[in-house]
């Protein structure tokens, strides 16, 4: 019982010092699993960046599968996750 409520305090304070970080925008500002959405195929087909650290891929049936980029690969290049900054990013 002691080592559950230590580990809750560890995540908890860790959650704390996480959203106190300059340039946290809330809770889906990094999801981390791959969403679905919609998109329109006619107008923006294939993959491309949303923002800095987000790509999406528009299918053909206008669903998009958005997907963040993290890890080796922090940011959105021309539709795929890279590990080099665009260069129309300002990452700071």
């Amino acid at each position: 019982m002691f080592a559950n409520s230590i580990i809750f305090f560890l995540l908890v304070t860790i959650a704390a010092v996480y959203t106190t970080f300059p340039g946290y925008d809330g809770p889906n500002e990094r999801f981390f699993f791959n969403r679905i959405s919609s998109c329109d195929y006619t107008e923006t087909p294939g993959a491309r960046c949303l923002d800095c650290v987000t790509a999406s891929l528009c299918l053909s049936n206008n669903m998009s599968i958005v997907r963040p980029c993290r890890g080796f690969m922090p940011y959105c290049n021309n539709g795929r996750c890279s590990f080099m900054v665009p260069t129309n990013c300002t990452i700071g």
